[in-house]
């Protein structure tokens, strides 16, 4: 929910046996700009870090 309301879709998927955390996979389609990646990072940051959680990093796909 809170991450809906960045325009963001997620999954989260709940501890397995080789890999015994909780993981939230979240995605949005978005055009990639400096300041607003630097901002996105912070905010998910400070998200997880309220949830004693951690930020672990961006991935993304290219299309022409």
């Amino acid at each position: 929910e809170i991450l809906s309301e960045k325009g963001f879709t997620s999954t989260s998927y709940a501890p397995q046996k080789n890999f015994p955390t909780y993981e939230v996979v979240a995605e949005k389609e978005m055009l990639i700009e400096c300041n607003l990646m630097a901002d996105l990072t912070d905010y998910l940051r400070e998200l997880a870090k309220k949830h004693n959680g951690v930020f672990s990093g961006w991935g993304t796909s290219v299309e022409k």
